[in-house]
């Protein structure tokens, strides 16, 4: 399906609602929806839109997740239950990492249920590519169209000459002025402040939801405090050494999350950051927010 806004707008929210019925075994994960994996540091592509146009700000380098990486993420998820999606996307490109098809055999085996979702540029992409990714358990992809409209059809017939259902591939138009006035801030952003050009003058007035349905573990382990932070402003900490959900209600994080919660984006990177952040993830907020009441003595003591 080709992507519009609004179409954008619908299906995610359409698997949101979704993702929160899957997810209720995870007792005080239950808010957590998505958890991104940045697999590798590596894009065959230099964008406009993205900070990698500047080699100076986002160099390309070889840096890809371990398998003793992935190992223990599929051991952590199974272990605290995490049962809703796991997208492969971050800030490089999927599938240049050598071993993409045993990282998702490996988390499909730990959590049969789960959606196994990527974003890719779609340039390693092959009828036969596309039908060993089937089989090793991705169930969803995003495929953006960089570009021109001319993609649409070569895309579509791959994905029709593959044994991949047809309606868990969605065709995203990224390619330079698409719908541009429309797609600013929704799918293209700043990456808070990353891409040259983009500062902020001052911060948005404004929360995010971010940080309170989504977690971004990192090529090395590192926990990210949102999937936005290209430069990583603020590192959580490192699921290599530290439980999943030791993580997700680390002390500092959560007094990161109030001040979002309190509408303001004062603190790196959200400082930085141009994305409305409220699109997605209310229902999640108040489910964090409700495990943080038990989990801490007082929401307002940190």
């Amino acid at each position: 399906m080709l992507e519009t806004a609004d179409t954008f707008i619908r299906y995610r929210q359409n698997q949101e609602d979704a993702l929160l019925g899957l997810n209720p075994k995870s007792g005080e994960l239950s808010g957590l929806l998505t958890i991104e994996f940045n697999l590798t540091e590596l894009c065959n592509r230099v964008c406009s839109f993205c900070p990698r146009v500047d080699a100076s700000i986002y160099p390309n380098l070889n840096l890809t997740a371990s398998i003793a990486l992935v190992k223990r993420v599929a051991s952590e998820i199974k272990r605290v239950g995490f049962h809703s999606k796991m997208s492969f996307s971050g800030f490089g490109e999927p599938l240049l990492h050598p071993d993409f098809e045993s990282v998702i055999r490996r988390i499909r085996k730990s959590v049969p249920d789960i959606i196994l979702e990527t974003n890719t540029n779609g340039d390693k992409i092959s009828v036969d590519r596309l039908n060993k990714l089937y089989e090793a358990g991705l169930n969803s992809i995003y495929w953006n169209l960089y570009d021109g409209p001319d993609q649409i059809a070569k895309a579509s017939e791959i994905i029709e000459a593959s044994s991949f259902p047809t309606e868990n591939v969605r065709l995203r138009p990224h390619w330079e002025g698409y719908d541009l006035e429309r797609e600013a801030g929704l799918i293209l952003n700043n990456r808070s402040g990353a891409l040259a050009g983009s500062e902020l003058d001052s911060p948005l007035a404004r929360g995010c939801n971010y940080p309170f349905y989504k977690m971004l573990i990192d090529w090395n382990g590192n926990v990210l405090c949102c999937s936005n932070d290209w430069l990583r402003k603020k590192i959580i900490g490192n699921i290599l050494t530290t439980s999943i959900d030791q993580i997700w209600f680390d002390p500092e994080w959560h007094r990161f999350r109030l001040r979002l919660l309190a509408g303001s984006r004062d603190q790196k990177p959200c400082s930085g950051c141009d994305i409305d952040g409220t699109l997605f993830g209310s229902v999640a907020v108040a489910q964090y927010t409700d495990a943080a009441s038990n989990r801490f003595v007082s929401l307002r003591n940190l």
